[in-house]
């Protein structure tokens, strides 16, 4: 009674205190803007939590007297309703309330980990839910040096946390606990006269607006009088912070009910243990000592969803799986999963980010089920279509009754058949987007397992967005068909809409491909990835020609046309606009994918250690020592093999050196050896063996690794005069500018000596 309405209200008011953060942080009128919509939708839900606080409270008492009938089924049923209930916040509840049971929790931890301790040299501890709050005690209060790292995924410490300041501190007034626990509801009645005294002051205008917000007034005034005994509080460093050399990442979904978030709602931490973002987490290298650790927070991308994200993390193989693989493995010198290939880690941040991708569109999936869906009822009618609708199904319903004996069902026609039966297709249909969803996801993640890059436009995502589209496309004819009277009825629309799918899904899996192999193949570089997205490829000017050309043909003949409303030109003249308006959201939105997925994803996957560290160098942030050690390693072979391979094709006749595999393979030298030798001048103040090897396999691709080789004694002059002439002779044209001015100014200083 106490557990679910407290952590509902700091829930949601968590949510309702980072809008608000954002809102004052914010820069410039459209960020501003935006802050303050989330705010204000923030505060309108948790005032709808507050109404639904007292509903939920009664639920619970009924659930708790029904469990007490002595009846095994009726028992069952309650039990299991309680364990749903109970399921994230029991834990808490226990480790607060029965400290005994808290105890002999911590205990049995504690002798695992002193097993584990005892075979192990190192240990590293992954914990789920209210498992990573007790294993986050057991690490602060009995620190253990064998211990190296700490995964959380989903962590209920900041529930566990709040709930024992809850038990502990009771700041409101200075009455004693008895009188602040019968605050709430000396509160609750307080709240209930008013809201009676505002039934009776608007009665006199519409009894049914009176009863509705006075019901909704007083539910909002009674939830917020409960809480207001029951006030957490952020947690403070102090409180969650760990020996210094544990490294503690915490993990989180987006919609995860338990966490809500990082654990911290600024950026108020170590910084040399700072929060960073989903990418960086991953394979930022150990800090080095310091007195405490606070955790890395990282986003996962689950599902979405409110109710499913905090028990699917271990089934997130694109994020999470591979992040806390490659946490653990980095302890093992003999299993450095990251290092077995150096575009793994780009291949996970890869990964991640097509998750994500994923996961927005199965969101996108939900809100659209419910809005064709409510659409299509809207556009029926409460009274007027709906009981036409539910006609062929009260027919069905009956001729199936008919046949089970002892059945005498009265199947008079009415609103709530027709209901189910426009709401039960659509939730059919949304199983199938699902199933469609999960079968894209496993195309993609097989992929990434096999150390490969996933299509950016998959087969199975076209077929995704196609069915979205059917339902959308359903729900929107139902809704206009009935009203402007363009379609006559239900089994019509589900066969044009059905015919209609089918035809462009052939036409898009045949001219698609070609189209898409023509625009690499124009204005690719080659690879499969495009230099830009369409419309700015193409010109929005132009794109706006090719769209409104078509438009201006086909709309009078919708709106001039003297044919009743559901002539055959009218029809196919909606149809032909709606391939128009198809094919321009199909632009706009490949231009999207470009930008937001495709673009960065090349990026990414041609980026490995020197690429992020370089990133945040651009940003102003701090590059340690290890970071710069690690991408060397990844960098050295990769120059020795391109070095190897270029002197291979200058061995080759001139037709084959020219080819544009030579130039490819030129340009993508040059720029890893200019990274290199970047990293090399800094990784030289603190290892200048690493730094000199590193500047070394440089050497043969780019001008300024020879001058810093000579600058760190590392070659001689003759090689160096030998390595500048070769790369004046066979270098892209600004190397080669370079090298002679190099080569000349060593002939001058000869000269003049």
């Amino acid at each position: 009674f106490q557990v679910m309405p407290w952590t509902l209200a700091t829930h949601y008011g968590r949510g309702v205190r980072r809008a608000w953060l954002g809102t004052a942080a914010a820069s410039g009128l459209l960020r501003t803007s935006w802050w303050f919509v989330a705010f204000v939708g923030r505060l309108i839900q948790l005032l709808i939590v507050f109404a639904v606080i007292p509903i939920l409270v009664l639920l619970v008492a009924i659930i708790a007297l029904i469990g007490a009938i002595p009846i095994g089924g009726v028992r069952a049923f309650a039990g299991g309703a309680q364990r749903i209930l109970s399921a994230s916040l029991g834990d808490s509840f226990i480790f607060v309330r029965k400290p005994i049971q808290a105890s002999a929790i911590h205990e049995k931890v504690r002798r695992d980990l002193e097993w584990l301790g005892e075979r192990s040299r190192k240990v590293a501890v992954v914990a789920h839910s209210q498992g990573a709050a007790v294993a986050h005690e057991v690490i602060k209060d009995d620190p253990r040096h064998d211990i190296v790292a700490f995964i959380s995924l989903g962590s209920g410490l900041g529930k566990l946390l709040e709930l024992r300041n809850e038990r502990e501190t009771v700041q409101i007034t200075q009455r004693t606990p008895k009188e602040t626990s019968a605050a709430p509801f000396a509160g609750s009645i307080g709240m209930a006269l008013i809201a009676w005294a505002l039934y009776y002051g608007l009665a006199g205008t519409n009894g049914w607006a009176a009863s509705a917000f006075a019901g909704v007034f007083g539910l909002i005034l009674i939830g917020v009088a409960t809480q207001s005994a029951w006030v957490g509080r952020v947690p403070k460093i102090e409180e969650v912070a760990l020996p210094g050399w544990v490294e503690w990442i915490d993990l989180f979904a987006a919609k995860d009910p338990v966490p809500h978030g990082r654990l911290f709602d600024t950026d108020e931490v170590d910084p040399a243990c700072g929060i960073l973002s989903w990418v960086e987490s991953r394979f930022d290298p150990e800090y080095g000592p310091r007195e405490k650790s606070l955790p890395r927070s990282g986003v996962a991308h689950n599902y979405g969803s409110f109710t499913s994200d905090h028990n699917a993390y271990w089934l997130n193989r694109d994020g999470v799986v591979p992040m806390v693989a490659l946490a653990i493995a980095k302890y093992s010198p003999g299993l450095r999963l990251d290092e077995i290939d150096p575009l793994d880690q780009s291949r996970v941040v890869a990964g991640a980010l097509r998750r994500r991708f994923r996961v927005r569109w199965l969101q996108v999936a939900r809100w659209m089920t419910v809005a064709a869906g409510a659409f299509a009822l809207l556009g029926l009618g409460w009274k007027d279509q709906l009981l036409g609708l539910s006609r062929p199904t009260l027919v069905g319903a009956r001729a199936v009754s008919s046949w089970v004996p002892g059945w005498a069902l009265d199947w008079s026609e009415n609103t709530v058949v027709g209901v189910l039966t426009l709401v039960v297709p659509v939730l059919l249909i949304y199983v199938g987007l699902s199933y469609l969803w999960r079968w894209w996801g496993y195309v993609e993640s097989h992929e990434l397992y096999r150390r490969g890059f996933p299509d950016p436009f998959p087969a199975q995502m076209i077929i995704f967005m196609l069915v979205l589209a059917l339902l959308v496309e359903v729900g929107v004819l139902i809704g206009l068909g009935h009203r402007l009277g363009i379609v006559p009825g239900l089994l019509s629309v589900a066969a044009f809409s059905v015919t209609l799918v089918i035809v462009t899904l052939m036409a898009a899996s045949s001219v698609t491909p070609m189209i898409m192999r023509l625009w690499r193949g124009v204005f690719g570089d080659g690879k499969g990835v495009l230099t830009g997205p369409p419309a700015e490829l193409l010109g929005y000017r132009r794109l706006m020609l090719l769209v409104g050309i078509p438009a201006l043909v086909v709309f009078p003949v919708i709106v001039v046309d003297p044919e009743p409303p559901t002539s055959v030109a009218r029809v196919f003249g909606a149809y032909g606009l709606g391939l128009v308006l198809f094919g321009l959201g199909s632009l706009v939105l490949h231009t999207q994918l470009v930008r937001r997925i495709e673009a960065p994803w090349s990026r990414v996957s041609r980026s490995g250690p020197p690429e992020l560290i370089l990133s945040r160098l651009a940003g102003g942030k701090p590059v340690a020592d290890a970071q710069l050690r690690a991408a060397a390693e990844v960098l050295i072979p990769w120059l020795e093999f391109y070095a190897e391979s270029l002197r291979q094709v200058e061995a080759d006749p001139p037709a084959i050196a020219e080819s544009n595999d030579w130039a490819k393979m030129a340009r993508t030298a040059r720029l890893e050896a200019q990274r290199a030798t970047e990293v090399a001048r800094l990784l030289e103040a603190s290892d200048v063996v690493l730094a000199g090897r590193l500047a070394l396999a440089a050497v043969p691709l780019h001008p300024a690794a020879v001058e810093l080789a000579v600058e760190m004694r590392m070659l001689d002059p003759d090689a160096a005069l030998t390595a500048m002439q070769r790369l004046a002779r066979n270098g892209p044209r600004r190397d080669r500018s370079r090298a002679r001015r190099w080569l000349n100014e060593q002939q001058d200083s000869v000269t003049a000596g």
